[in-house]
């Protein structure tokens, strides 16, 4: 068995689902007792053609229904107690708040409850939506404030193939909701904040600052969501386009966004005279600051751990595989909160990357070889990227665009481009701005 890691890897996300789908503890041991005999018996008929670290899959297959019965247990009955009723939360802001129609959405590090019922135990976060228009001054990631309003556990899916609120939030780490007034938040004295999250939050609004100094709005709009993911100052037609086009995925970072911008930087090293080794620990610390300014999506985070073991292999002058680098970046974030596993992001991000990988190479070499080498590999990457996405978009969201194909097909080469000129602009700019003008032309 060449990768324990790959076995490993489906091996915990089989334990995460048995958790998940058995509501009753004494059917989910039962379950995980009968995965356990059935893969025993597998190894035992094919040992000959198996090594032994393929047995990784049994402590992995537990620990993943363990850690997710743990996860669901901490996640939805933190505030069982507290709901429904008037208390007065201090905490420190968790994020940076967002600014969305008609309201002010933030996440909130629980530091207190000021109530006669239980403090829930452990380092929990609650959503904030608070109803305003305009910016509460002082409300800013890393304030300590107090919010003051009714406490709302998130609902679960109430329908089959609805959308599972309670899922989707759990898997941000968000354990409950509050929807208050603007009066009902009051800014306290001080601070607590990660200096790296902080610099990456100022790394961001520094570019969006650039990019609107730059371009014109719209296109500064987008360039934002190519380059970064943010897409809060888009006009919601301008996004309704992109998702009608099945172009959506073009503002969601992922591991293109890392590729395109590591790629010339690695190459621009390399014409400096920097080895390999060299190269690899300068990229390192960009790409985190990258990935804290795109808000730490995961697809995004996903991408950047796969992209660090290969940087990390360069440094240590090995090879990484690239099936053993997707396995280590998926235990690793579902580990950390294994209902990432549910979340759109996580899944439409692998599928496409395994789909890349799966079917880019046999569809390559079925094209014509009299087709340009260029248009030949967009064809394929577009192609493999789909087979990969189009079936989980059609089951999660009852649609299809049957234009997305041709949409994408046209704008392939262009995404690769139009990320390392945004990029240009938001360097150059804030150091020159006629030159990032100028580049913006383009």
């Amino acid at each position: 068995m060449k990768r324990p890691l790959a076995t490993a890897a489906i091996a915990l996300i089989w334990g995460i689902m048995l958790a998940d789908v058995n509501n009753y503890h004494s059917w989910g041991m039962v379950s995980l007792a009968i995965s356990l005999m059935i893969f025993i018996l597998i190894y035992r008929s094919l040992r000959e053609r198996l090594s032994v670290f393929f047995l990784l899959a049994v402590p992995c297959m537990i620990i993943g229904y363990v850690l997710h019965s743990f996860n669901e247990n901490y996640f939805y009955n933190c505030f069982n107690e507290l709901e429904g009723q008037n208390v007065t939360i201090e905490g420190f802001v968790f994020d940076e708040p967002e600014q969305l129609d008609g309201k002010i959405r933030f996440t909130l590090e629980i530091n207190s409850v000021n109530n006669e019922g239980s403090v829930p135990q452990g380092d929990h976060h609650i959503q904030v939506n608070v109803y305003s228009t305009d910016h509460i001054p002082g409300l800013e990631y890393g304030s300590l404030i107090s919010v003051a309003g009714e406490i709302r556990i998130p609902a679960g899916r109430r329908n089959f193939g609805g959308f599972d609120t309670r899922k989707y939030l759990a898997a941000r780490g968000i354990s409950g909701t509050m929807y208050v007034s603007a009066r009902s938040v009051s800014i306290l004295e001080g601070r607590e904040l990660s200096w790296l999250k902080d610099v990456g939050y100022k790394l961001r609004s520094s570019i969006i600052k650039t990019l609107d100094k730059c371009l014109p709005e719209k296109e500064s709009s987008v360039i934002a969501g190519m380059l970064i993911g943010y897409t809060a100052n888009m006009p919601e037609e301008l996004e309704e386009d992109f998702r009608r086009a099945g172009l959506s995925h073009i503002m969601a970072v992922s591991g293109a966004n890392i590729a395109f911008l590591l790629a010339p930087l690695l190459w621009l090293l390399k014409k400096f005279g920097f080895s390999p080794r060299w190269s690899s620990a300068i990229a390192f610390p960009a790409m985190i600051f990258y990935v804290f300014a795109t808000g730490m999506e995961a697809s995004v985070v996903r991408a950047a751990i796969m992209a660090g073991v290969i940087l990390a292999g360069m440094l240590l002058w090995r090879k990484s595989d690239i099936y053993c680098s997707i396995a280590f970046s998926a235990i690793i974030m579902l580990l950390n909160n294994s209902f990432v596993l549910y979340d759109m992001g996580f899944v439409l991000s692998y599928s496409a990357t395994l789909s890349l990988i799966i079917f880019y190479k046999p569809l390559f070499e079925r094209l014509p070889a009299k087709i340009p080498k260029l248009i030949r590999d967009i064809l394929a990457g577009t192609i493999a990227a789909q087979i990969g996405v189009m079936p989980i978009i059609a089951y999660c969201f009852n649609t299809f665009s049957v234009i997305s194909v041709l949409s994408n097909l046209l704008t392939a080469p262009l995404t690769g481009v139009l990320t390392v000129l945004g990029a240009l602009v938001a360097i150059l700019g804030s150091i020159c701005f006629p030159v990032g003008q100028a580049i913006g032309v383009l």
